[in-house]
């Protein structure tokens, strides 16, 4: 027996539950989970690129009678997806149900109790869902180099922001194991040569400060 499951991608983050329950055979109960890393870069304080990409994870409970198929559809109703790619180890493709805004596949899991990754995809660089807006002052005396960033976290976002980090590129000629931040925090990452705050959650509308 064969099920669907449909997962709508339309925030940065979703998360969901399915499952196939026949009283006279086995049953399948799953989380689905959809995650996206954005990775944006500032050039004078202005948005120079901004690059998005998802995976889409099943979770088959403990419970569950593994290897049952069903069918996957990742709903894209904003056509913000450019190219998506199926984990030929559990999916292929369903062409029967695939169109424009829709990616279907049929999903067989061995596994359960853990996520496994199912599709992974990226969207189109001119999607500006622009969670954070960086701001950059800088000032030289002497030998020294002061950097103020401002940050702001987008009032409009659905959630809050988690796991974010801050990279501040430092020229060569600059001696980067010298720096000093305020507040503490930021630390020097001599293998990008750039300063790096990591933040582990942000709310809406936060605003802060970090010089180094």
């Amino acid at each position: 027996r064969r099920s669907r499951s449909t997962l709508r991608k339309s925030s940065r983050s979703s998360y969901g539950e399915s499952s196939v329950d026949d009283s006279s055979g086995p049953k399948a109960q799953m989380k689905i989970l959809l995650n996206e890393d954005i990775t944006c870069t500032y050039l004078k304080s202005k948005v120079s690129s901004l690059v998005i990409d998802g995976v889409v994870q099943v979770h088959l409970n403990p419970d569950s009678t593994p290897e049952i198929p069903f069918e996957l559809n990742i709903i894209d109703p904003s056509l913000e997806i450019k190219e998506i790619y199926e984990n030929v180890k559990y999916a292929k493709k369903n062409p029967a149900s695939c169109n424009e805004t829709n990616h279907s596949y049929i999903v067989s899991v061995k596994e359960v109790g853990k996520y496994l990754p199912i599709a992974k995809y990226r969207c189109h660089q001119e999607l500006r869902p622009v969670p954070i807006r960086v701001q950059t002052v800088c000032s030289t005396r002497g030998k020294k180099s002061q950097v103020a960033l401002q940050v702001c976290v987008n009032p409009r976002n659905k959630g809050s922001l988690s796991d974010v980090n801050i990279l501040m590129a430092v020229p060569p000629n600059v001696k980067g194991e010298s720096v000093k931040t305020f507040p503490a925090g930021g630390a020097w990452d001599s293998n990008q040569g750039c300063v790096v705050w990591t933040l582990h959650k942000l709310r809406r509308g936060d605003k802060f400060q970090v010089q180094a």
